[in-house]
């Protein structure tokens, strides 16, 4: 009888300390998966912090892109050197929001009532935001060419195309491609 209930402590320690071993592994491997969509620009802190950053951001009296995203997202993963690339490329800062943690932006909408983040059909997304409005946006499994003119249709000047000082006049001689 002794020789049983040794054996089933000596079992059950084992199951707990592999239960517990297991559940830091996977705490190490989240918080590595973490780091790893975490990427610059990334709009983070508790919920109520990241959201009113968001909010900060989208109501700046700059123009701003914010990249939409969750991170159990396919497309999303896929996409993201794409978006990132083009942004840089085109010398744009790309704000990050991770909707997974913060789903409560989705709520969000502007002073008409209008959503300011539920927009999209599909993600990923990239908005762009001018004082507190959602101008245009891009989404879903586009390439690296569309990006990149998205980026550089909105970068120099304000939502009705007039110059913002950086030399860019919409009818100045270039063109657009259609931005979908």
């Amino acid at each position: 009888m002794a020789r049983k209930t040794f054996w089933f402590m000596t079992g059950a320690i084992a199951l707990l300390v592999a239960v517990v071993g297991i559940g830091q592994w996977k705490g190490i491997e989240t918080t590595w998966a973490d780091s790893q969509i975490n990427g610059p620009n990334e709009i983070t802190g508790s919920s109520s912090e990241a959201i009113a950053e968001l909010k900060r951001v989208i109501h700046s009296d700059d123009q701003n892109f914010v990249y939409l995203y969750k991170s159990n997202c396919g497309h999303c993963t896929k996409l993201e050197p794409v978006i990132s690339a083009a942004a840089e490329k085109k010398g744009v800062k790309l704000y990050r929001f991770n909707l997974t943690n913060y789903g409560g932006a989705l709520d969000l909408k502007n002073e008409k009532g209008l959503p300011l983040v539920h927009f999209y059909k599909e993600l990923p997304a990239v908005a762009y935001y001018n004082k507190g409005w959602l101008i245009a946006w891009i989404e879903g499994d586009e390439s690296d060419k569309k990006y990149e003119e998205f980026y550089e249709h909105f970068q120099f000047g304000d939502d009705d195309g007039h110059d913002n000082g950086k030399g860019h006049k919409h009818g100045d001689g270039h063109e657009h491609a259609d931005m979908k």
